[in-house]
């Protein structure tokens, strides 16, 4: 006893034993993230297994293929105006020619509002397995980033904090787990150049260096909407120093930025297998005029050959694809929120979304850690603002966008919230009763996200009733196309009913065993009526009250919180 009562500054020993019975064993301290890891992989198999492929993944996924087998970029039959990074890496598994999305036939009558309606070999099953579950593995990455981030910013109960606010976030399992489409990969490399630009500023080498260079060229292949963060990045790269940040050009780390850009451009250029284009100008009969003060005759210049100028371009598909993204954004596209449909870009929209679809703990915890940073009652750590600035620039450039379709389109924020969130746990040293908050709001966190399991796609937090929710927002926030496995085991439980179906998706759902009569927009008919959300909310539809007509009779169900079930008596149809 009186070892145990002596000044643990004098005895060593005393505070090595005493840490020992509060600090749990370091071979322990990868128990807790791989377990939350699991979770996480095992919904991201459950929506893989349950959701249909949605409205992009079939281009995306044909892209991809035509990449690995032809090696073509640009012209394909795939859509092209993406970097093929997450095309790439998902098709991997599918490169057996038996993998094919081919187009419908174009004798095919259109029996349906929008879009086309493709078919997947060998099996939309198979094609499933083959692509999403790469896409997966990604998500498992930013999870071990996110985890291993929270660690070196505050502790490891801080970063279990984090990741257990990962492993039950419906955006992610949900955009992880789709194939070839680049808003997951997107969020993985974002939060990835942050980590990696705050190691290299603290723990600055030549491989440093370099592993930030690949981490930045994986970014630009990503999105075309990472080119500010590209810009940022190096722009922070000549700046930093260890301690401080540098104004003077003379003391810029111009070494460090060139080594970065150059190891980017090599990595983007070899994705698209060193291909070079070449541009070339002609022209016939020119003429140069040149008029000079005071002289009444102008000179003129017309050289007897015609001229002709070529440039080769390193990889000017991905030069392509940023000029196809500006053009769709200067175009706009069609958009929904608040129960109003309007074209272009709106400041309120992703606001919004964030509101409704992020999980409510979240918000919560993000609300309540923003005020103690400003009451001055949690101090945030080292080089936060480093963390801070991609999140921030990538939401404002958000707001400016003319593309309104999903809240995946700012998916690279929430990871920076859950590292924010998991600054929490600090206030939980000698409070009991904080951290009996703490571990109630990851249960009302679970709680709250597996009522939509494995409907992840379709999720709205706490304030949103699912029978309302089309009515808020559209696109790939409530209906992407994903429920005709849940369409067909309806079909399976009433045999006998003949269903009417205005599907908004572009698999053919025979594909997957749906045998339904179309539903044309204003068409009147009774029977068992179902309707995609999109269509209800009529975004994409040149009338978008085409379908509201079904709204005065009963709802009989929501499939995959994405079709809406109705039963119209014949009587009231003409």
């Amino acid at each position: 006893m009186d070892r145990l009562n002596a000044d643990p500054q004098v005895d060593p020993e005393i505070i090595q034993l005493r840490e020992s019975t509060v600090r749990p064993p370091q071979k322990y301290r990868f128990v807790v993230p791989s377990l939350l890891l699991l979770v996480y992989l095992a919904q991201c198999a459950w929506f893989i297994g349950t959701q249909s492929l949605t409205i992009d993944e079939p281009n995306h996924i044909r892209a991809g293929l035509e990449q690995w087998r032809t090696g073509q970029y640009s012209g394909g039959m795939g859509w092209n105006d993406h970097p093929p990074l997450s095309r790439l890496l998902c098709t991997i598994p599918a490169i057996n020619q038996k993998f094919q999305v081919p187009n419908p036939k174009p004798e095919t009558p259109h029996t349906y509002p929008t879009g086309d309606r493709k078919t997947v070999l060998p099996s939309p099953a198979a094609m499933a397995w083959h692509t999403r579950p790469v896409n997966a593995v990604l998500g498992a990455i930013l999870g071990l980033l996110l985890w291993g981030a929270a660690r070196a910013l505050y502790s490891t109960s801080a970063a279990n904090l984090a990741l257990a606010l990962f492993a039950f976030s419906p955006s992610l399992i949900a955009h992880f787990s789709l194939a070839g489409t680049n808003d997951g990969v997107m969020a993985l490399m974002t939060f990835a150049t942050t980590f990696q630009l705050y190691w290299w500023r603290h723990e600055r080498s030549l491989f440093q260096t370099g592993l930030l260079g690949l981490v930045l060229g994986g970014l630009l292949l990503a999105k075309t909407a990472s080119l500010p963060l590209f810009t940022a990045a190096v722009g922070l790269v000549l700046i930093l120093k260890a301690d401080a940040v540098s104004l003077w050009p003379n003391e810029w780390n111009w070494k460090d930025a060139a080594t970065v850009l150059i190891i980017s451009f090599l990595v983007v250029w070899g994705a698209y297998r060193f291909h070079v284009s070449r541009i070339t100008l002609s022209a016939n009969d020119i003429r140069v005029r040149v008029a000079i003060p005071k002289r009444p005759d102008p000179i003129v210049y017309q050289p007897a050959q015609p001229v002709s100028v070529s440039l080769p371009v390193p990889a000017y598909e991905f030069v392509q694809g940023i000029w196809f993204r500006i053009k769709d954004n200067k175009e706009g596209h069609p958009g929904f929120l608040l129960g109003h449909s309007y074209y272009g870009g709106s400041r309120a929209y992703f606001p919004m979304t964030v509101l409704l679809k992020w999980p409510t703990v979240v918000l919560f915890l993000s609300l309540v850690a923003i005020l103690m940073v400003v009451s001055r009652r949690m101090r945030l750590p080292r080089d936060f603002a480093l963390w801070a600035i991609f999140p921030v620039l990538y939401f404002v450039f958000a707001l400016f966008t003319r593309v309104n379709i999903g809240e995946r389109h700012i998916l690279p924020v929430y990871p920076f919230a859950l590292l924010l969130c998991a600054g929490l746990w600090e206030l939980t040293k000698g409070r009991r009763a904080v951290l009996a908050l703490i571990v109630l709001a990851l249960a009302v966190h679970a709680f709250d996200v597996l009522r939509y399991a494995p409907d992840y796609l379709s999720y709205f937090n706490l304030f949103v009733s699912p029978t309302n929710s089309y009515k808020l927002l559209s696109d790939s926030n409530v209906d992407w196309g994903e429920g005709l496995i849940a369409l067909r085991k309806y079909q399976e439980a009433y045999p006998n009913e003949i269903i009417h179906l205005a599907y908004s998706g572009t698999i053919d759902p025979v594909v997957y065993g749906v045998h339904a009569l179309p539903l044309m927009p204003n068409q009147r008919v009774s029977g068992t009526v179902i309707i995609s959300a999109n269509y209800l909310s009529g975004q994409t539809l040149e009338d978008p009250n085409s379908y509201h007509w079904v709204l005065q009779y009963p709802r009989k169900a929501i499939l995959n919180h994405s079709l809406h079930v109705f039963e119209v008596p014949a009587q009231n149809t003409p």
